[in-house]
């Protein structure tokens, strides 16, 4: 019975030295993990390529707001026009141009939804040729560098070491394989 109580002692120690065991390997095993951090906002801001991109999206931003803006000027020269007309036509001529000028706005309207579409789709097409060499630069530089976790960057991310961030170099190699995207031209 002695030796039964002595079994029952030594069993709890056991288990806590696996435990401890068990704990001890993980933390050598996250400690032997090479983590870096990547800012992938800084990526597309300072990149030659993200530059190419957001400035071709923005010169078609302007061609269709300018357009937009003589659409409306357009449409509202037409606008007083038909309230100066008020007065000489007769109601069903007057509803009859309403309605005529009511479609036409209308078709104005779809027109811009389309275009705006469209650029959108020329912008996503774009990011995604963007992505693709990003995401072979990483894959080159993680097996270069031996890199196990790549971390998005995010303000909620203190870290003191500087030596983890891969931004600069991921940049420099981004830069080195992509100087310019061609935005395809929104509509076509």
């Amino acid at each position: 019975m002695v030796h039964d109580v002595k079994k029952l002692l030594i069993l709890p120690v056991l288990v806590m030295a696996l435990q401890m065991d068990v704990v001890s390997n993980r933390s050598e095993a996250q400690a032997a993990q090479n983590i870096a951090v990547l800012d992938l906002v800084a990526i597309r801001l300072r990149s030659l390529a993200g530059k190419s991109i957001t400035g071709q999206l923005s010169a078609y931003r302007r061609a269709f707001q300018k357009e937009a803006e003589r659409q409306q000027k357009r449409l509202k020269a037409a606008q007083n026009e038909l309230r100066l007309q008020r007065s000489l036509l007769s109601p069903e001529a007057m509803q009859e141009r309403q309605r005529k000028f009511n479609e036409e706005v209308a078709a104005v309207q779809r027109q811009f939804q389309a275009r705006k579409k469209a650029l959108n789709k020329s912008r996503v097409e774009a990011l995604k040729v963007f992505e693709k060499i990003l995401t072979e630069v990483l894959k080159k530089l993680r097996a270069d560098r031996k890199i196990d976790v790549i971390i998005k960057k995010r303000p909620s991310i203190i870290f003191a070491d500087p030596t983890v961030d891969i931004t600069s170099e991921v940049l420099k190699r981004i830069n080195a394989r992509l100087k310019k995207i061609a935005v395809k031209t929104p509509g076509k």
